[in-house]
């Protein structure tokens, strides 16, 4: 048998083109014999083969010798057929396709024969049938395309989501069909992968019997070394589901993110970034309107606020962060502002980052600790006008059973002088009778008075009046008082008349109840009246030597039923109506009143607006 080296130079030329045709493999034996059945070359490495002389050899069925000469008889140059060769023990009986072409070479005529095993390609087929098996059965959507891109494969899935058959998509351009899915300038991506043999990768949208569905496609290119060629696959992968996720993550983000930004209240979530700094990682609207910035996601807690306001709050963090309490809970204010907040903070572990995250709310209080001010102050104020209320009463109570005790017991002396026919006593008795009463009903027209101020429904009538003819009346009524007590009573006019607008009846109501507080007040010393002008004003000034008026008691003093001193050992009787009747009158004037009071006394300047002197 020749070898290879041997062979002419033409049955070389023979075998060099079968090797660049890529036939010569291991599943295809190839065979050169000549006209009188003598085998001058084979392929293959085994010993059954390579010790062939002649086809005569081959136990064939239907026989290939006999088939070869009757070759050689008739002008057909190429036949293919199918043999069974028994190997006896060695392999048994195998089923090959055989190819045989005539060749004449050098007016010689040879048989080039090309064994397939179809052992071999039957196997190659089961395994085709079972992958297309697969590829249908488990619903994978594959297509095939050649060096050209045009399909040469699609699995069943394929077929269903494009809705097209393999007939029409069979050597259709993959371009073509993808066409209605992409937009210009997404086709035009892909053919430059297709131009390039690079991958390629789209979401794409199908509607599919009437329902939305999400496809990823992914192009990969194959190169098979056999027959230097470059194909390419391409799959599809449902991520329908995954999509819808995402969307419904996406929305349930916006809704929450929605109400996050809807709370008044300040929020913000704080996490320790890779360096260590306490960082924010979420904010709400009303908390970045409150800081005024844009933009502060990752800031430094040290960024937001300032610095013991930061220490603050990294304090309450390192509670939280020892896990020992659920939350933290204090009152604060930021940024050096007014404004008071009370901020609760509370840890929670996110499972997905394994990280830690650290909320926090504030919420302006300042509305509610005005409140509660106000609250205290008008339990204060209760607790003030309660014990007003007791002082009143007991007063009253002295006040009235005072005059009216003694009105009993000058009514008992008088009934007794009149049995008696005493009239000296009875003349002597019923004057001093007659001024308990009349301390009485001043004392109910003071009540009144007063009542009517606090409610504005003071009659006033305003008219002229001179402040000089004013103050006659009450040096007349006070004079005598003062003396009898040992005191200096000084009134000293103005040198010309002094005419104010003013209400006469409650202008006297003024002067009397102050001039009656400085006569009964001043244990010793003077109690002087002063009339002046000043710029717009007439002047009346009431001063005296009394024990004077503590500033902080002062003005409560102006508040009805209010006295220096309190209780049933005071020194000094009244109702402490006189002060504050002045005060409220003085202003339903139009006047003004200012005190003036220390150890040395008290002094107390009217202003009522002027309208002439008598020089005028």
């Amino acid at each position: 048998m020749l070898s290879e080296e041997n062979l002419s130079p033409v049955i070389g030329d023979i075998l060099s083109e079968i090797e660049r045709q890529n036939l010569r493999d291991e599943n295809r034996i190839l065979l050169i014999a000549d006209s009188r059945m003598k085998i001058e070359f084979v392929s293959s490495f085994f010993d059954r083969w390579r010790l062939l002389h002649s086809v005569e050899d081959l136990n064939t069925e239907p026989d290939l010798a006999a088939l070869l000469r009757i070759f050689t008889k008739n002008k057909i140059n190429s036949l293919n057929l199918e043999v069974s060769i028994d190997w006896q023990e060695e392999q048994g009986i195998l089923d090959y396709k055989v190819d045989i072409t005539k060749l004449q070479i050098a007016n010689e005529e040879y048989f080039l024969l090309v064994f397939e095993s179809l052992n071999k390609r039957s196997k190659l087929e089961r395994k085709i049938n079972s992958l297309t098996y697969a590829l249908d059965y488990g619903g994978i959507p594959v297509i095939i395309t050649d060096e050209k891109s045009e399909i040469i494969y699609s699995s069943a899935k394929f077929e269903e989501i494009l809705g097209i058959e393999i007939e029409e998509l069979y050597l259709s351009k993959l371009v073509d069909v993808l066409a209605s899915y992409v937009t210009l300038g997404e086709m035009n991506i892909l053919k430059k992968a297709l131009e390039l043999q690079q991958p390629w990768k789209k979401t794409l949208i199908i509607e599919q019997k009437g329902k939305t569905k999400y496809y990823e496609f992914v192009l990969l290119p194959i190169f098979y070394e056999e027959n230097d060629k470059q194909n390419f696959i391409l799959t599809a992968h449902d991520i329908t589901d995954f999509i819808l996720k995402h969307q419904e993550i996406r929305r349930s983000e916006k809704w929450l993110h929605s109400i996050i930004d809807n709370i008044s209240d300040m929020l913000i979530v704080l996490h320790f970034d890779e360096t260590g700094q306490l960082t924010l990682k979420i904010s709400n609207r009303s908390f970045i309107n409150y800081i005024g910035l844009q933009n502060i996601i990752g800031y430094s807690i040290y960024d937001l606020f300032e610095k013991d306001e930061a220490d603050f709050l990294l304090k309450h963090v390192k509670k939280l962060e020892t896990k020992e309490i659920p939350s933290v809970k204090f009152e604060c204010k930021l940024n050096e502002e007014e404004t008071t907040f009370e901020a609760v903070g509370t840890l929670m572990f996110d499972p997905i980052d394994e990280k830690d995250y650290y909320i926090f709310v504030f919420k302006d209080i300042s509305s509610r600790i005005a409140y509660e001010r106000q609250l205290e102050n008008a339990f204060k104020e209760e607790m003030r006008l309660n014990k007003m209320k007791t002082e009143f009463l007991e007063n009253m109570s002295h006040e009235l059973r005072t005059p009216a005790n003694a009105v009993v017991g000058y009514s008992e002396i008088l009934s007794d002088a009149v049995e008696e026919k005493d009239w000296q006593l009875i003349e002597e008795i019923a004057p001093e009778m007659k001024k308990v009463i009349l301390r009485l009903i001043k004392l109910f027209d003071n009540i009144v008075d007063v009542a009517e101020a606090e409610a504005n429904k003071t009659q006033i009538h305003l008219e002229e009046i001179n402040l000089n003819d004013a103050l006659i009346p009450i040096k007349e009524e006070f004079e005598n008082i003062a003396i009898s007590k040992g005191l200096e009573f000084n009134v000293n006019l103005f040198g010309s008349d002094v005419i104010v607008k003013a209400d006469k009846e409650v202008l006297h109501k003024i002067f009397f109840s102050l001039v009656d507080n400085s006569v009964k007040y001043t244990l010793e010393g003077k109690v002087t009246i002063n009339t002046s002008v000043e710029k717009d004003y007439g002047i009346v000034e009431i001063s005296d030597t009394g024990p004077g008026i503590e500033e902080k008691k002062l003005n409560e003093l102006i508040r009805p039923f209010t006295q220096g001193e309190e209780g049933y050992t005071r020194n000094f009787q009244g109702a402490g109506l006189g002060l504050p009747l002045a005060y409220r009158l003085t202003l339903l004037i139009d006047g003004k009143i200012l005190i003036n009071s220390n150890s040395e006394g008290t002094h107390i300047t009217l202003k009522f607006p002027l309208v002439k002197t008598q020089n005028e």
